[in-house]
């Protein structure tokens, strides 16, 4: 039986009290302690400065690897809590650039309360679920890695399978390639269809190809289906398309978001909104052709140019 399909929103708040005994600090963790020396960690910082905090890493992906790096300006990215080459590290990555000097840093964040799970155990469904393939996997798309990563959560209730799916997308990182996005389809198949409304919430993350129904009901998981327990993907992929009530969105995102990548798509996606919204869209290319001003500024400078009446039903939105 899958679990009711649930809106969470997970708070999660740490505090270390100063009166702590040296004793209880050494019983955190390691990924809890790895996760603290990586929280000191900031761009800009010396590569020797990284292996000082986090020790050396044990796996290395450079330009020569299948699939090279997909990041300008990327000597090396290190990587922490591997099973082998290339395999997913489950504590975090940094990303050294051609000065030896840290370029971007994935994991940062809150790993789940302690107790919860046994580190060996952890890994075990953060290396599932990333085997997951993407929603654009298309007509390569193979749900035993679904079925697998679903079959490994089911049995842990509902706060431990969350926590796990959250884990994986706090470790994971999308600068390199798309697998993070198979975290949506876990959900999709993990959950129970919501009674109330009898389908899940749209994903929101682009054009299907081809569309969903006009009738949710009829999919209530689009775009993912389940026949005799197997999960079915039933589209090609998704493809962006800009719409004007999407543009704040994806500004917020530029403004709000703390991975790079996303601010820069985010920003780009913008460039192309044309009609209403189109002093928007010049004043952030023309902010974008200045050197000395970042993604996130020339957003700002976008944002100031829309009406505020979108600005406020957007945020109403949200």
């Amino acid at each position: 039986m899958r679990f009711a399909f649930c809106t969470m929103v997970l708070t999660i708040c740490g505090c270390v009290s100063e009166h702590k005994d040296k004793r209880s600090e050494s019983v955190h963790s390691p990924r809890l302690r790895f996760t603290r020396s990586l929280s000191q960690i900031e761009k800009g910082m010396a590569a020797q400065q990284v292996l000082v905090l986090l020790g050396p890493p044990e796996d290395i992906r450079t330009l020569n690897d299948p699939g090279g790096i997909s990041t300008i300006g990327t000597k090396e990215i290190w990587r922490y809590g591997t099973s082998g080459h290339l395999t997913i590290a489950t504590l975090g990555q940094i990303y050294v650039d051609q000065d030896s000097r840290v370029q971007y840093i994935c994991g940062k964040g809150e790993p789940p309360p302690e107790g919860l799970f046994e580190e060996e155990e952890l890994r075990r469904f953060l290396i599932a679920l990333d085997e997951v393939p993407s929603y654009q996997a298309g007509r390569f798309f193979n749900p035993r890695a679904l079925i697998v990563a679903v079959n490994l959560l089911q049995p842990l209730g509902k706060e431990r399978a969350l926590a796990a799916i959250a884990e994986y997308l706090r470790v994971a990182c999308e600068l390199q390639d798309d697998r993070k996005t198979g975290a949506f389809l876990v959900l999709r198949v993990l959950f129970e269809v919501p009674e109330d409304t009898g389908y899940m919430p749209p994903m929101r993350v682009g054009v299907p190809g081809p569309p969903a129904p006009n009738d949710p009901k009829l999919l209530p998981r689009f775009p993912i289906t389940i026949e005799g327990d197997i999960p079915f993907l039933l589209i090609d992929g998704l493809r962006m398309r800009i719409k004007e009530s999407d543009t704040l969105s994806i500004l917020i995102l530029c403004l709000t978001d703390n991975n790079e990548q996303v601010r820069v798509a985010a920003a780009v996606a913008l460039g192309e909104v044309r009609s209403t919204e189109g002093a928007a869209r010049e004043a952030l290319i023309k902010a974008l052709k200045d050197p000395k001003r970042s993604v996130i500024d020339a957003a700002k400078v976008a944002l100031e140019k829309l009406p505020n009446q979108d600005i406020k039903q957007m945020t109403e939105m949200r």
